[in-house]
């Protein structure tokens, strides 16, 4: 297996309820240079113990660790914002109202399917994720507004899996 470089593409969509990804996905745009990062965190362990005996005599591991896939991205518009995000794009009424954006009252987390490719020419498929996603940045200069978005990946619906790194190229 090659060594896994940068990324080309992410791409989201429905999930699927099982460890395959959507036919259809939506390209999202090029990520603000520096913020994609994945980080795995450290699973958590119980050991155990004989009164008579200092070490454990076993150590299982009882979670696994939290998997968090980040990216950010400058462009965006009302539409990839409530998909993302939640809340409503309210389209243009002319000579009544601006298209907006519109922020929920109530709880909007969302659960979509992410796929990522990479120049390396591999996958990682996030079969079913939830979304956090958060609007950062400035106004100035030196600053724009962005979508920033951290990916956790969740076990599917039939619990056949959660994430995947897969070649891109299909056998023969």
């Amino acid at each position: 297996m090659a060594l896994i470089h940068i990324v080309k593409k992410l791409r989201y969509g429905t999930p699927t309820g099982t460890d395959t990804m959507p036919v259809s996905l939506t390209e999202l745009p090029n990520t603000v240079k520096g913020s994609v990062t994945m980080d795995e965190s450290d699973p958590t362990f119980q050991d155990f113990f004989e009164d008579q005996i200092e070490s454990p005599i076993d150590s299982v591991e009882v979670e696994k660790g939290d998997v968090d896939f980040k990216a950010s991205f400058y462009q965006f518009d009302y539409d990839m914002l409530a998909a993302l995000k939640g809340g409503t794009s309210v389209a243009a009424v002319p000579s009544t109202s601006p298209a907006k954006w519109k922020n929920g009252v109530v709880y909007q987390t969302k659960k979509l399917a992410l796929q990522v490719e990479t120049e390396s020419g591999h996958y990682l498929n996030f079969y079913n994720a939830r979304l956090f996603v958060k609007i950062v940045g400035g106004g100035g200069r030196d600053q724009k507004l962005m979508i920033a978005m951290v990916i956790r990946p969740l076990a599917t619906e039939d619990r056949a899996g959660d994430w995947e790194i897969s070649d891109i190229d299909i056998p023969t």
